[in-house]
């Protein structure tokens, strides 16, 4: 004997389908569409307001406790919109957001500073104000700034974002924390750049990464070192990906709001830059 489906599945399916008729089809699928992106458009606004607090209450970029709890918070938030977009715990996604500093054009021998940590972090911390570490010795920084990691050439090859779904199954990654297998498996690193008027490239002055080990949940991600010789299907890939427009916009928001104080720098440590 067939089964019906049940009564509550039935008198909700109607109500929906006299709802639909009554506001016109188009406007209900408008409806949904909107309620579905509302969530993930505020935590971005919100993102964006921290961004702006951040910037109108500094003249320099001195690391006292208030800025680095403000920056922590702009951390905590940016890492909430993005674990949104993968439907994953906060708690499972890690953002950083670092500067870079050295003279001339990006090299290899440049300074990576991270600035900001999201919370709860159970990492050790590396590479900090304290302990800063090269530019070259990190694959999605190289590849944004179009040097060398030691092992991948990007000199002619750089990208507007440095994106794999799982890190692991490549033997060519590499970074300045030899354990970084045990921490995330799939990132998401984005530049802090803005480019001046008299300029044809764009200056970088640091990054905004995200990573996760929950690499199932990035399977829609393109990766890097998959489309190695088509970095024309990379970019489209990319930019079929609401995540890399998201973190794109954070980005651009911190680049902006951190332009006016990265000259110069103090780093805390006995005023050293």
């Amino acid at each position: 004997m067939d089964v019906g489906p049940p009564s509550w599945l039935m008198k909700g399916l109607i109500l929906s389908l006299n709802f639909a008729r009554k506001i016109g089809l188009k406007r209900f699928v408008a409806r949904v569409r909107n309620r579905a992106v509302r969530g993930i458009v505020t935590k971005l606004h919100s993102g964006i307001h921290e961004v702006r607090r951040f910037a109108v209450s500094h003249d320099k970029l001195v690391f006292d406790h208030i800025t680095l709890d403000l920056l922590r918070e702009l951390a905590n938030k940016s890492r909430n919109i993005v674990a949104d977009l993968l439907e994953i715990r906060p708690q499972e996604v890690h953002c950083t957001i670092k500067v870079c500093r050295g003279p001339g054009n990006p090299t290899a021998e440049w300074t990576v500073y991270t600035i900001a940590r999201s919370e709860p972090c159970a990492r050790k911390m590396l590479g900090g104000m304290i302990n800063p570490y090269k530019l070259g010795n990190d694959s999605a920084f190289a590849a944004l700034c179009g040097i060398s990691d030691g092992r991948t050439e990007w000199t002619y090859d750089k990208r507007q974002c440095f994106m794999c779904n799982d890190l692991v199954n490549h033997g060519r990654f590499v970074c300045n924390r030899a354990d970084w297998s045990s921490h995330f498996r799939a990132a998401a690193v984005f530049p802090l750049r803005y480019t001046k008027p008299d300029d044809m490239e764009p200056t970088v002055v640091g990054f905004l990464t995200f990573d996760t080990m929950r690499a199932e949940a990035c399977s829609d991600w393109p990766c890097v070192y998959d489309l190695l010789e088509d970095k024309g299907k990379y970019d489209r890939n990319l930019l079929d990906l609401s995540v890399f427009h998201v973190g794109g916009m954070l980005a651009d928001a911190i680049a902006c709001a951190f332009r006016p104080l990265l000259e110069p720098i103090n780093t805390g440590d006995n005023g050293n830059e």
